[in-house]
């Protein structure tokens, strides 16, 4: 069955263990830095890729008189490698939407079924959502008329079935939140989504000692069709329910909802007592495993976990590790300490190489991979 793959989630059940695929520098920013003109950093967001490109966001405002033009442009590289292009500039974007003066960044990537990429573009002065198509050449399309993708926060494609799944939430300022789809053989721009799944039935199907607490940070679609969401929420040191952080949760295409794996796996995992928030990006790989890419996030001072993949299975009965931070940032050297992964900023390139953008300090900054041996280890995949 045909998939697009657009972001993972992995999860491990177990002592920690040792794996063999070793993580490097995939494209270093100051390469990114050297071809936009930015003398300065760069600032890759959001990861997609689609017959042999990997495409994505760079976020930062390129000074110096700009002699590239791609402030806070979504950018396309020749994979492997890093031949780079201007897929669309930030004034393309604006001409889409409708935005003169919009200050875009892109809250999610996606692969399409067919070539190309969808995203979320999302105007930080006034919060409002876009969800447009973009394809090689470059060339640029909305695909929800208006404020129609308003509150969207991620998205994923399920090829078979023509559809692009849009999560949107209240936290995000969705009127109607929920999981939503597009009908990518209809008529683009639609008028609207497709309500699929309420939050009010998502949030039911997580596990809490108290209230559920509904702030999900990823989502992708396995073979068969199934939506698996990755719920992260805060952390106990902020507040908020601890006993739905890390929860995910599984929607057929008929809409059904049920419980797919809760935080105890993860808590296997990582051997944390229980205590620790989570946050992270999933990706549902070749086998149907799901890969998540995570840290904790216990503000209140009791950790374990740290950043860490994991892998999932099919079913969400048990869980594998990939790979710990403090392995990955001995891959990496060069005077690495700490390790990060961007939310929604995770892709498998195929078979070979796990991908993640690294904006944070004490890491090298870019896009980063995690490659061979892959068939077994990249699965699946959960992040943040």
């Amino acid at each position: 069955m045909v998939r697009v793959l657009c972001s993972a989630v992995i999860g491990v059940m177990g002592v920690w263990e040792s794996h063999a695929a070793t993580a490097s520098v995939a494209i270093p920013a100051s390469t990114i830095a050297a071809w936009t003109g930015d003398n300065a950093d760069s600032d890759p967001l959001g990861l997609a890729f689609n017959g042999g490109t990997l495409f994505f966001f760079e976020g930062r405002s390129v000074g110096n008189g700009d002699p590239m033009n791609v402030t806070r442009a979504l950018l396309h590289a020749t994979w492997p490698g890093a031949a780079l292009g201007i897929q669309l500039r930030e004034s393309e974007m604006r001409a889409l939407t409708a935005q003169p003066g919009a200050i875009f960044t892109v809250l999610d990537l996606c692969a399409l079924p067919g070539g190309g990429v969808a995203a979320i573009l999302n105007d930080t002065l006034t919060g409002s959502e876009f969800l447009v198509r973009t394809t090689i050449p470059s060339t640029g399309a909305l695909l929800v008329q208006g404020t129609g993708a308003e509150g969207a926060v991620a998205i994923a494609a399920d090829a078979s079935a023509q559809r692009l799944y849009v999560l949107a939430t209240a936290s995000q300022g969705a009127a109607s939140p929920g999981l939503l789809f597009l009908d990518l053989s209809g008529s683009i721009p639609a008028p609207a989504l497709t309500m699929h799944a309420a939050q009010a039935g998502l949030a039911a199907a997580l596990t809490t000692g108290g209230t559920a607490q509904w702030l999900p940070s990823d989502l992708t679609v396995q073979g068969d069709g199934d939506v698996i969401i990755f719920n992260a929420g805060p952390n106990i040191g902020s507040g908020g329910d601890l006993g739905s952080d890390g929860d995910a949760v599984r929607v057929t295409p008929a809409g059904a909802v049920s419980l797919f794996f809760d935080r105890s796996l993860l808590d296997g995992v990582t051997g944390d007592p229980g205590t620790t928030g989570y946050d992270g990006a999933v990706i549902a790989g070749e086998s149907d495993h799901i890969l998540i890419a995570a840290f904790e996030t216990d503000g209140g001072g009791a950790t374990t976990a740290q950043e860490f993949l994991a892998r999932v299975s099919p079913d969400g009965t048990s869980a594998t590790l990939v790979k710990t931070e403090a392995q990955i940032v001995a891959d990496l050297g060069g005077g690495a300490t700490d390790l990060s992964f961007s939310r929604r900023g995770v892709v498998l390139d195929g078979p070979e190489n796990l991908l993640w953008s690294a904006n944070g300090g004490g890491i090298p900054q870019g896009i980063l991979q995690l490659s061979g041996p892959v068939p077994a280890e990249l699965s699946a995949f959960g992040a943040d």
